[in-house]
């Protein structure tokens, strides 16, 4: 098995997987195909967003993929991402997808974010026990928020610190090392009076009067 950041030609590979897992589980709370457009949309935000989606391959194609995205729009949001991992069906239970979450977890951290979020259907036990030896915790869980093959479903989010609780942000850090200093931390400007020709020196004066009043 090989892991390795996805390029354009992977899409169907991934998109194969994805829609396997739409028809036959509830891991994904859609009920409709998605085109092979609308997954190469995705692909692309993705990439515009410098976020990594990752594929898991051997010698039968891509058996796996992972990725994050924003764990929701709002700004205030920065530091959290989501993730999704979907493991074609005939290597499941094949350590597939730990591989790609041990690959993923890293990169989130590079990114500078501070916690990973999974929402996970609440009758998937596997994905729930593996998230839980990688470090996650359960947060909350919705009752009955989706309904698909004619059933209610229970959703379950679970977190993972990258950074400790806590931690100052990353970012933020990077913004106070790069950001001038305070406008009383440094050298005031000068104060430059701009006079007419034809201005009378009594009026020189009185512009020099005020000069010296607006000086801190």
């Amino acid at each position: 098995m090989q892991l390795r950041d996805a390029v354009e030609d992977d899409v169907p590979g991934i998109l194969s997987i994805y829609n396997e897992v739409i028809t036959n589980s509830t891991a994904i709370y859609a009920e409709k195909a998605v085109t092979l457009d609308e997954r190469l949309a995705w692909f692309k935000l993705r990439r515009q967003q410098g976020y990594p989606v990752l594929i898991a391959s051997d010698d039968s194609g891509i058996i796996g993929f992972i990725s994050f995205g924003d764990f929701r729009a709002w700004p205030c949001y920065l530091h959290t991402v989501e993730h999704s991992v979907h493991v074609r069906a005939d290597r499941r239970g094949r350590s597939v997808g730990r591989a790609l979450m041990e690959a993923l977890i890293p990169r989130a951290s590079a990114l500078g974010k501070h916690v990973l979020i999974a929402g996970i259907d609440a009758d998937n036990v596997i994905s729930l026990k593996l998230h839980r030896s990688l470090g996650f915790e359960q947060v909350a869980h919705f009752r009955e928020v989706g309904r698909k093959f004619n059933r209610w479903l229970d959703l379950v989010f679970m977190q993972r610190f990258l950074d400790g609780p806590g931690a100052a942000p990353k970012s933020q850090l990077t913004r106070k090392l790069t950001s001038p200093p305070p406008l009383a931390d440094r050298e005031r400007p000068p104060t430059v009076i701009v006079l007419s020709l034809n201005e009378s020196l009594a009026g020189w004066r009185a512009a020099c009067d005020r000069a010296r009043a607006r000086v801190w």
